[in-house]
């Protein structure tokens, strides 16, 4: 028995609510399946517009270009505590942006058995609570253990 779910939006925190509630019965993993996290690249663009007009006025010209790779950590509110560095987290697994799907995916104990909405945290430093415009779609793959 297994089930999958897609999460995507805008931001550092996607939500996705179930249409309902499920309950599982017995032993519960998740894992991210497939994933694709991208900066917002408008601001940026917008950005480097603004620097190249000052640049023609006699002003410095630095062009803004988004990191090749990356690597993002990523948290939810469902699986089982994980120590990180010494401290716990909810840590689902953690994302290099040029890989979009997971040959072998970490599959991860559930820490609820019913299930009404799901919550997961992006971050780009997991003791750090920095900001990035993100875009992001994630595919979760659940299955009974």
């Amino acid at each position: 028995m297994s089930f999958y779910t897609v999460i995507s939006g805008k931001g550092k925190n996607l939500v996705v609510n179930l249409s309902k509630c499920y309950k599982l019965r017995g032993e519960w993993e998740v894992a991210v399946i497939s994933s694709n996290i991208s900066r917002n690249l408008e601001s940026v663009a917008s950005c480097e517009i603004t620097q190249e007009k000052e640049h023609k006025k006699g002003s410095a010209f630095c062009t803004i270009t988004p990191p090749i790779e990356k690597i993002y950590w990523l948290f939810t509110n469902v699986v089982d505590y994980t120590e990180v560095n010494g401290i716990p987290m909810q840590l689902l697994d953690i994302i290099n942006c040029t890989i979009l799907k997971s040959v072998k995916p970490m599959y991860i104990k559930l820490l609820t058995k019913s299930l009404t909405n799901i919550n997961v945290e992006i971050k780009s430093d997991p003791l750090k609570d920095e900001i990035e415009d993100l875009d992001s779609t994630i595919v979760l793959h659940f299955r009974k253990a």
